[in-house]
């Protein structure tokens, strides 16, 4: 009888996977603590709230805008000391600004469509790109 005999204690180690799993849980939540509090960074962060492991694809344009470098005045000011203010002379040059808020672009946001709240940005700068000529399929 089975019943009389001692129970059978198994005791297994983590796998490889399990310890793997666990390490990147725990370096994506390090990751998250220190992305979500941080000071800069404020529009990328706007962008990209959560942190993860995918891959973004995009092309030139589209890393500007979501990194907020290279053609953007303030961070052009800020590494080259150019001009802060963006040629209408209203905007600070930040990326916002020059996005929304430049009077000297307002034709740009004329292709804006109404449901423009619930698209993705990248969704919005591909129609922008691509009634001004700047955004080419290859």
């Amino acid at each position: 009888m089975a019943s009389t005999k001692d129970p059978v204690d198994f005791s297994f180690s983590p796998s490889r996977i399990q310890i793997k799993n666990a390490a990147r849980r725990e370096i994506l939540e390090a990751w998250q603590q220190r992305w979500s509090g941080r000071s800069n960074a404020t529009w990328t962060y706007s962008l990209l709230s959560k942190v993860d492991y995918k891959r973004m694809y995009g092309d030139f344009f589209l890393i500007q805008v979501v990194t907020g470098h290279d053609v953007f005045p303030y961070h052009q000011a800020r590494l080259f000391g150019k001009d802060l203010q963006y040629p209408c002379r209203r905007a600070d040059g930040s990326i916002f600004r020059v996005l929304f808020e430049c009077q000297k672009l307002s034709h740009l946001r004329q292709f804006r469509p109404r449901n423009c709240q619930r698209k993705e940005l990248k969704d919005l700068l591909k129609i922008y790109f691509f009634y001004t000529g700047l955004f080419r399929h290859s």
